[in-house]
């Protein structure tokens, strides 16, 4: 089912639509070219949120919201200005905290604004493919192991291999564990799967 076709006004947010419940199948499968829509408007709500100095730092699936006019960012309440960030705390869902955070890194290379890359790449995942990935207990916190998500063996039923390949190779740049070398959401959006 495609969601463009339910006539609803108002979906939901893209984790009920995707997870509604542990023992109800996903109420929609996203075709690859709803996927690619849907991870274009997120990045280009983040762009935004990136150009006017903010970090996010809480993007998860239940953080959007989706109706017939598009994908919505919500939920500000982990956002932070760039430079009044402390980067030796972490705010939002651990579930979707980048390595540096839960490794300790020397704090002068963590970035704000490469969280949300780190967490898009994850939510990129959950989106395609339906899996949650794993997790990891640490300190009392739940953390993910996208290191043990293996992107490039399942793809979803429907998708072109050159779609999915594509998404892959954005998937893999955003989960990069090194925050020096993962890429921003500017050139995120520049990238083939959305120029082609």
């Amino acid at each position: 089912m495609s969601w463009k076709s339910s006539g609803t006004t108002s979906c939901g947010d893209l984790a009920d639509l995707r997870f509604p419940s542990s023992d109800e199948p996903a109420l929609f499968e996203f075709r690859e070219t709803e996927v690619q829509g849907i991870a274009l408007q997120i990045l280009s709500a983040l762009k935004h949120v990136h150009a006017l100095g903010y970090a996010h730092r809480d993007i998860k699936l239940s953080n959007f919201l989706l109706d017939q006019s598009g994908v919505k960012l919500i939920d500000f309440g982990c956002a932070v200005r760039v430079e009044d960030c402390d980067p030796a705390r972490f705010s939002g869902t651990p579930f979707f905290a980048p390595p540096e955070i839960l490794v300790g890194d020397d704090v002068s290379v963590r970035n704000p604004q490469k969280y949300d890359v780190y967490a898009f790449g994850a939510l990129l995942y959950q989106l395609a493919t339906g899996d949650v990935g794993r997790s990891v207990l640490y300190g009392g916190n739940v953390f993910a192991l996208p290191s043990c998500w293996r992107p490039e063996t399942r793809r979803p039923r429907g998708w072109s291999a050159k779609g999915w390949k594509a998404c892959v190779g954005i998937i893999k740049q955003a989960l990069a564990p090194d925050p020096t070398i993962r890429p921003t959401v500017e050139r995120l959006l520049t990238d083939k799967w959305f120029t082609a």
